[in-house]
This record gives C-alpha cells, sequence and structure tokens, in this order.
C-alpha cells in the first residue's frame, strides 16, 4: 500500500487537551493522550466518539512550557483493532509551527 501522507509522522505520547469549537456555547475541554504527530496532524487517543468538526486542541510538551494552542478538523476515527481503542487522526487548520517543530523533529 502506497503512503499518501505528505509529513511524515513521530509516534510520541503528549498529554492533550481538546474541545469542538462551537460559537454558540462553551465546550467541554477533554484530556487525552496522543499516539504521533506530524506538521500536517494529530493522532489522539479518545474516550468516546464524536461529532465530526473543527477542533481546538492544547498540546503539552514534556519540557513544561505553555501549551501550543492549535486548531483542526476531525478527519478520521475509529477503533484500534487489537485492543479495541478508540482514536482519531486531527489535521492541523491552525498551528504555530515553529513551536511544533520542537515536538515533531
Amino acid at each position: 500500500m502506497e503512503e499518501r501522507r505528505e509529513y511524515p509522522r513521530k509516534d510520541v505520547r503528549l498529554k492533550i487537551s481538546y474541545s469542538l469549537s462551537d460559537a454558540e456555547k462553551k465546550a467541554e475541554e477533554i484530556e487525552t493522550t496522543s499516539f504521533n504527530i506530524s506538521f500536517g496532524g494529530i493522532g489522539i487517543r479518545l474516550h468516546n466518539f464524536m461529532k465530526a468538526g473543527e477542533l481546538r486542541i492544547r498540546i503539552f510538551s514534556s519540557g513544561g512550557s505553555a501549551p501550543i494552542e492549535a486548531r483542526g478538523k476531525l478527519v478520521w476515527q475509529g477503533f484500534l483493532s487489537n485492543f479495541g481503542e478508540k482514536r482519531a487522526g486531527v489535521q492541523f487548520t491552525e498551528v504555530p509551527w515553529t513551536r511544533l517543530k520542537t515536538l515533531v523533529a
């Protein structure tokens, strides 16, 4: 199978919080972890499946610096077949590239 990703992914577990972008109400912020990251997006573990839409994402690095604030859109979600773990792929729509570079490189 041919790889179609524009950016290579780095397997990394980072603390993540996300919420659905909703102009009408304050959305609940959910904490989880990533399973990979690239300049194009991030893979996250889910507690529950979610409706498609825009996400606000905060990525916490292990160095204790301020979290990276990003926005993205949900592009897929499903089960990791061997473990029944729910996962999702989020494509970045807004991200501070210079800060993200420290995590991806």
